[in-house]
């Protein structure tokens, strides 16, 4: 898993950071929060429907990993966008239905 957290670090944090990749990633720093599967009445296991877990609370498990390579200093994390900044983007973004997830995301 380094070299892909590498890969995705480079694209969010730092000098080389892509702003689509950004954007793309903002359902990352939502994972990280306490019981992220559960919150908004399981709005992650909901909208994901992993197919391994059969509540929240298994899937809750999974979402894990991003905390520990966070908090390790393996993963970085997106600067966290607010929803007038993602909105301000939508004539920039090249993929505006992932966008509109985002913001909806953002809204919760």
């Amino acid at each position: 898993s380094i070299p892909h957290a590498d890969a995705f670090s480079d694209g969010i944090f730092g000098e080389s950071a892509d702003l689509q990749q950004q954007i793309a990633s903002q359902y990352v720093t939502t994972f990280v929060l306490p019981n992220s599967a559960s919150l908004h009445d399981d709005y992650w296991f909901k909208s994901v429907k992993p197919p391994s877990f059969n509540s929240s609370e298994e899937y809750q498990r999974a979402l894990w990993w991003y905390n520990g390579a966070t908090d390790s200093g393996n993963m970085a994390q997106a600067p966290v966008m607010s929803v007038d900044r993602l909105r301000s983007l939508r004539n920039s973004s090249i993929d505006v239905k992932w966008l509109d997830k985002m913001i909806e995301v953002r809204e919760l």
